[in-house]
């Protein structure tokens, strides 16, 4: 029992330190690609349509990116926001490096 109890904990603290390397890695990569148009993912507003063509991760109050999908960053990130000004990142960022973005995000 205590060997399984031993491998339970040491899976955990595993994880976790993934957990962590990948939110690191997921911000890296937003800080290098996204905040530019997006804006910070910090409680404070960032800039307006107008201002960046772009809606900003922090928009008006409201988390934008926090309301939709994993799977519909995902497409957006990949291919773009046709109409919107955003540029498709697929083949310029890594799956590891995406996915870590959305978990990120």
């Amino acid at each position: 029992m205590a060997r399984v109890a031993l491998l339970v904990l040491t899976l955990l603290l595993v994880a976790r330190s993934v957990s962590a390397q990948s939110f690191a890695l997921g911000e890296a990569v937003y800080e290098e690609n996204c905040a530019v148009c997006h804006g910070q993912l910090v409680d404070a507003p960032g800039p307006t349509d107008d201002e960046a063509g772009a809606i900003p991760a922090y928009y008006q109050g409201h988390n934008y990116l926090l309301a939709v999908s994993p799977e519909t960053l995902r497409a957006a990130v990949l291919y773009g926001v046709p109409g919107a000004g955003m540029q498709g990142f697929g083949g310029a960022i890594s799956d590891v490096q995406l996915e870590s973005l959305i978990g990120y995000i």
